[in-house]
C-alpha cells in the first residue's frame, strides 16, 4: 500500500479543490477493485502453484515500477527543483547533539551485533539439521533433533 500515500499526495497536488472529494472517491475504489481483483487471483494461482504467486508479484511489481518511472511526472516541480537546489549530493551526515552521540553509536553497535548474533543462531535451526542429515547422525542418540 506504499503506493496509496503517494497517490493521496498527487491528487492533492494536481486536482482542483472542488473535484478532490471525488478523485478520491475514485482512487478509493480503484485500491478496493484491484484487492478484490488480486486476492480471487491470487487464490486460484495457489490453486496452481505457489511459485506462480512469486512470479506473479514480480513481474506485477516490475511492470508498475516501469510505468511509475516513465509515465508520472513530478506533481510539484518547484519544490523538487527547490529540495535539488538545497542538496548537494548524498551525505551520511546526521546533526546529533554532542551529548547524544555515544548513545546513538551504542544502538548502532548494538543493532549489528543483534543481526550477527540473530543469523548465527537461525543457522542452528537451518544449515546444522542439513549438516547432521549428511553426516548420517539423524537416528544417533546423541543428535538435538528429532528423526
Amino acid at each position: 500500500m506504499w503506493a496509496a500515500n503517494s497517490s493521496s499526495a498527487m491528487i492533492a497536488d494536481i486536482v482542483p479543490a472542488q473535484d478532490r472529494v471525488r478523485a478520491y472517491a475514485l482512487r478509493y475504489w480503484a485500491i478496493n477493485l484491484g484487492a478484490s481483483v488480486g486476492l480471487a487471483l491470487a487464490g486460484f494461482l495457489a490453486t496452481q502453484d505457489y511459485i506462480l504467486l512469486f512470479i506473479g508479484d514480480a513481474l506485477t511489481t516490475f511492470v508498475f515500477g516501469i510505468i511509475i518511472l516513465f509515465t508520472i511526472k513530478e506533481s510539484r516541480p518547484e519544490a523538487a527543483k527547490h529540495a535539488a537546489k538545497a542538496k548537494h549530493g548524498f551525505s551520511l551526515r546526521l546533526d546529533l547533539p554532542q551529548h547524544e552521540r555515544p548513545t546513538f553509536a551504542f544502538v548502532i553497535v548494538f543493532m549489528l551485533l543483534s543481526i550477527a548474533f540473530g543469523a548465527l543462531f537461525v543457522q542452528t535451526n537451518v544449515t546444522m539439521p542439513l549438516a547432521m542429515k549428511a553426516a548420517g547422525r539423524v537416528n544417533s542418540p546423541r543428535t538435538i533433533i528429532a528423526p
